[in-house]
């Protein structure tokens, strides 16, 4: 097995700390948003060492204070101080460190060998945060001996790849989500930043009440075969009904929007209900999800 010697931050859960890391992206476990703060007291008990195990993650709520925890193992007994600073991101601006919005920098002060997470949370105001929708957390180490950040990466699949070489990096895909009873109509950005075409898959699950009519197209040039769901009527209650999920060829260096309509059932229950508008790119016959949006409706 290699050996670690520096502080560092997880790709996932199975992540164990060495370069490259071969496994999933984009689920970092050590950040960790939540929306209410916890006592500083309690920091260490609920996304320290007795954790570490565990996503402690929750989505992030529009419009409100939101908290963002981040932890670091450190694996070695030598001490350390290490900056923790952490940024948001469209999916499409990955490649350009230079374009990410800086939340903020925390520092961590390793005694020894062991799993900290940094004593107070960086408070995501509701004037910091972004429309609702798909969007990435970064945090990047920086401290004596630790690699610098480019300011660019050629394509996003060498900015995944500069992921999985350096364990002083980690990203977390998040939604942005706001809670309202109200019909739809939202226009949802969809991109493909790479300097070619690419194949993307798109989809809508619907958790809604039967009869709820719901429409997903999209009017930009360039998409083929179009997409084009207009007026569906969903026929079952929280049935996880999917439309529309099929791939698409979207032009290089493409910059689109995708129409999400939502017109629920009046006479429809009270309950909990959903529509997640989910973007993948297809590469190898494999699919990586690179975007969505989360419409979500609590009684």
């Amino acid at each position: 097995m290699q050996n670690i010697s520096n502080p560092f931050v997880r790709d996932s859960l199975n992540d164990l700390g060495q370069e490259p890391n071969n496994g999933a992206l984009n689920v970092s476990p050590d950040i960790i948003p939540r929306q209410e703060s916890v006592n500083p007291v309690f920091v260490q008990q609920n996304f320290g060492e007795k954790t570490y195990d565990e996503d402690q993650g929750q989505q992030i709520e529009a419009g409100e204070i939101n908290y963002v925890y981040v932890r670091v193992k450190n694996p070695v007994s030598q001490p350390f101080a290490v900056d923790a600073t952490l940024y948001w991101a469209r999916p499409s601006m990955l490649q350009f460190p230079t374009r990410w919005n800086e939340i903020g920098t925390k520092k961590i002060n390793f005694i020894s060998e062991n799993i900290l997470a940094a004593a107070t949370p960086y408070n995501w105001t509701p004037d910091q945060l972004p429309d609702v929708g798909h969007y990435c957390l970064i945090v990047v180490l920086s401290g004596a001996g630790l690699p610098p950040l480019p300011e660019s990466f050629p394509s996003v699949e060498a900015w995944w790849q500069f992921c999985r070489d350096h364990n002083t990096v980690a990203q977390r895909n998040i939604d942005i989500v706001n809670v309202k009873a109200d019909p739809v109509e939202k226009l949802l950005d969809i991109t493909n930043p790479d300097n070619q075409r690419q194949l993307y898959q798109f989809e809508a699950i619907c958790n809604v009440p039967q009869g709820s009519v719901v429409s997903l197209f999209s009017n930009s040039v360039g998409i083929s075969p179009s997409i084009e769901v207009r007026d569906r009527m969903i026929t079952g209650t929280n049935n996880g009904q999917t439309l529309y999920p099929h791939q698409c060829l979207l032009p290089a260096n493409f910059d689109g929007a995708l129409q999400l309509t939502y017109e629920p059932n009046v006479e429809a229950q009270p309950g909990d209900y959903s529509i997640v508008v989910k973007q993948y790119l297809i590469q190898n016959q494999e699919r990586m999800h690179v975007g969505s949006y989360t419409f979500e409706y609590k009684s």
